[in-house]
């Protein structure tokens, strides 16, 4: 494969922009083929907050928000569109434990569009040892928001990627 170096050379330009104009705080970028690199580069910061940690080629990145539309979200549609899972069923089904504070009733659906009432975030790293341990946590301690308004929750792909993992084995 060979490279136009012209349009290569704009992109990573493109990228020093992103950066000098905020849009992100740092970037790392490495283009290549079968032959190995053409170039990479690492510039920026990996966050600004809560405080200022410098990019380089160690830093490991957090691809949480990426597994969810990738993995998670391509996987439950492939189980849907087999017939081993509607997005009606409830959570119960398939985790017996989530239940109380009206857990029960929570669906599919409700995971998928962020309406379940599950808080956005907890700090697990703080309270379980391990996954399981979370999932446990989430069925068994944690409390839903009765409002059901739409609210962005990790806990939400948490029980979905461990449904798909039951169904998937």
């Amino acid at each position: 494969m060979s490279f136009n170096l012209s349009k290569l050379e704009k992109a990573f330009m493109l990228l020093d922009k992103g950066i000098e104009e905020g849009v992100f705080p740092g970037v790392a970028a490495a283009v290549g083929d079968n032959k190995g690199f053409v170039r990479v580069e690492v510039k920026g910061n990996k966050r600004l907050y809560p405080y200022d940690e410098k990019l380089n080629r160690e830093s490991l990145f957090d691809l949480a928000s990426l597994t969810k539309v990738v993995a998670t979200t391509m996987l439950l549609m492939k189980m849907l569109e087999s017939g081993l899972i509607s997005v009606y069923d409830r959570v119960s089904e398939y985790i017996p434990n989530f239940k109380g504070d009206g857990k029960d009733k929570i669906t599919i659906f409700q995971l998928l569009t962020h309406t379940s009432g599950l808080p956005a975030y907890l700090p697990f790293y703080k309270k379980c040892k391990d996954y399981l341990g979370s999932i446990n946590y989430i069925c068994e301690e944690v409390k839903l928001n009765p409002n059901k308004n739409v609210e962005y929750s990790d806990l939400n792909f948490i029980l979905l990627g461990r449904i798909l993992e039951i169904l998937g084995g």
